[in-house]
């Protein structure tokens, strides 16, 4: 499972024992979800959000005037919220220094600010509330009230769906669900507030969707990689490898089991953390499930729903009824499937792999290592017939689940068809030294491979192929967009045109940092902190390096071919024709 996402903010106890209860407390009352302060916090990232994206619209107008208009964002019911651009604080520079590059986390501060200052001078002078101000408040007063009022008959409403192109050969689609903005903020604040309630129950090999606040940790994929090196280095002899991936997870839940665990842990959480769950976040958890299924609101109008995207001869990929019927999952009198895009779905992963979790390291001893990222799963075990007992451990739990696993391969010897992208589990292989001129390595597996990583016998970390094939062909398709639009009257001279490429490149590959700093987000690098310098690192990203500067010489070339503007000026400026070091892909793990 590729990891271009991050679903929810960590959040890092403080280690003060005075001020931590407090936190804790607050974390676990669903009433502070809900208050005005964080309401409105989360409605400024969503109007910052908006702003890029509007900026975005407004890069590629700037090159061309026939490029798409971005004024059209601005019907969008997110700005009709807040005041104009040109109203908003704007932090000194020192704050923006602390926050690196990262535009959306400025603006939500700025506009924050903005807002309640407006706010408390109204109160304070008795003025009257722009019309702004009265529709966020309402808005506000709206969200607490369906969320708080056990009265309420509030409903989550079906999301909209679009297909995005999974795979373009095929013509396959992913269905990604897209709620509104009322429905959209409530799924998000129910969903912290149940992974703050749970998260002690969640096992500590699930390194996917985890607040930590509870035990104190960090969980993500770069700590996971951590401990498995950690692991690998307890042991002198090979260990062996088994992985396991679930056949289309968030599109084969099957809505009675999820019920069913979803009471289970409230009740655990009861017990065992002498929390009790709002009873309006249970509502709201069952709200969720009733809006959508995937047997209802995606198989049955499938052709349709990709007709309304002009998308003709394209499918949105299933498993077969058979395959649901060997976990007794009836997908003609069950509902089946949540959300690709709902908070409350990152919730649903783990609440119902918990289960999982506990039977698999219930049968582990000393000798074991396991971890699950979302669907995804990695078992290792100094013993191979111990590790081919524990994956079958792990695809009955599943089947307990309802839920429908890859079969694992079998490889006679090592080789190209061992890293088949259609492969996706396999039984227990011995991770380790691997020469072709050895018969007796032949077996032997030189790379594991896990959530953008692959990891050697050794310890050596890099990045997976298929992260950099993902990165490499989306420096072409930034390039093609501005060719394609500079190719329609362009306004600016070749110069400019040349210059917010470079800046485009750069700002996706390490962010938009200060010189000489090491703080970057946002970025394609901020996803690989685990990578450190070595041969086959500096191979993998120096082919980032040369093939950025590739698509900038590409630009110049057709740049040469078409007219320009001509701008007049006293001096002649030239964009640099490389940045440096320090703004390049290899720099950032040295």
């Amino acid at each position: 499972m590729e990891v271009d996402s991050i679903h929810f903010r960590s959040i890092t106890p403080t280690r003060d024992k005075k001020v931590y209860p407090f936190i804790m407390k607050n974390k676990l009352n669903i009433i502070e979800y809900f208050s005005d302060k964080e309401l409105i916090k989360i409605l400024c990232h969503k109007r910052a959000i908006a702003a890029k994206k509007l900026h975005d619209e407004h890069f590629f107008r700037n090159i061309s005037q026939k490029a798409n208009n971005p004024h059209k964002q601005l019907n969008k019911d997110i700005f009709s919220y807040f005041p104009p651009r040109s109203c908003w604080i704007r932090i000194n520079k020192l704050e923006r220094e602390k926050r690196a590059s990262n535009s959306v986390e400025i603006n939500s501060i700025q506009l924050e600010r903005t807002i309640w200052r407006e706010i408390n001078k109204c109160k304070k002078q008795g003025l009257a509330q722009p019309n702004w101000m009265k529709k966020l408040l309402d808005l506000t007063n709206k969200i607490r009230e369906d969320v708080l009022d056990e009265k309420s008959t509030y409903k989550i409403l079906t999301p909209r769906t679009i297909p995005v192109v999974k795979d373009l050969k095929e013509k396959s689609y992913r269905p990604i669900s897209v709620f509104e903005l009322h429905d959209l903020i409530i799924i998000g604040q129910i969903a912290k507030y149940l992974s703050n309630c749970f998260d002690p129950l969640f096992s500590n090999s699930s390194y996917a969707f985890r607040t930590g606040i509870q035990k104190g940790k960090v969980f993500n994929h770069h700590k996971a990689i951590d401990d498995i090196i950690k692991f690998k280095n307890k042991f002198s002899e090979p260990v062996y490898v088994a992985e396991c991936d679930i056949k289309k997870f968030y599109d084969c839940v099957n809505h009675s089991v999820i019920e069913g665990e979803f009471k289970t842990i409230c009740i655990e959480a009861k017990s065992k953390l002498e929390i009790e769950i709002h009873s309006r976040a249970v509502y709201i958890f069952k709200s969720y499930l009733d809006a959508f299924s995937f047997n209802n609101d995606i198989k049955k109008i499938e052709k349709s729903l990709l007709s309304k995207f002009g998308i003709l001869n394209g499918t949105i990929p299933w498993v077969k009824d058979s395959e649901l019927h060997e976990v007794s999952s009836n997908p003609d009198l069950e509902r089946i499937g949540v959300p690709q895009g709902g908070a409350i779905s990152c919730l649903i992963a783990n609440i119902l792999l918990t289960h999982v979790d506990r039977i698999v390291n219930l049968n582990s001893d000393e000798n074991t290592f396991y971890a699950r990222f979302c669907d995804d799963m990695v078992l290792m075990h100094i013993d191979q017939k111990k590790c081919e007992s524990l994956l079958e451990t792990y695809q009955n739990a599943l089947k307990n689940m309802k839920l429908i696993s890859h079969k694992p391969t079998n490889f006679m010897e090592y080789g190209r068809d061992f890293w088949d992208e259609k492969l996706k589990s396999k039984l227990p292989y011995k991770w380790d030294r691997f020469d072709k001129l050895n018969p007796e390595t032949k077996l032997n597996v030189p790379w594991l491979s896990f959530v953008g990583y692959q990891i050697r016998y050794d310890g050596l970390v890099r990045v997976r192929n298929r992260s950099i094939k993902k990165e490499l062909k989306k420096q072409v398709t930034e390039t093609d967009k501005i060719i394609k639009v500079a190719r329609k009257a362009p306004r600016i001279n070749k110069k400019a045109i040349h210059f917010r490429l470079q800046q485009r490149l750069i700002s996706m590959a390490v962010s938009r940092f200060k010189f000489g700093s090491s703080n970057i987000s946002m970025c394609w690098c901020a996803g690989f902190r685990v990578l450190r310098s070595n041969k086959n690192v500096t191979n993998q990203i120096r082919r980032l390096d040369r093939n950025r500067e590739k698509q900038i010489k590409r630009l110049q070339l057709f740049l040469n071919n078409i007219k320009t503007p001509i701008k007049k000026s006293k001096k002649e400026i030239k964009p640099l024709k490389y940045y440096g070091h320090n703004y390049s892909y290899h720099k950032q793990f040295q």
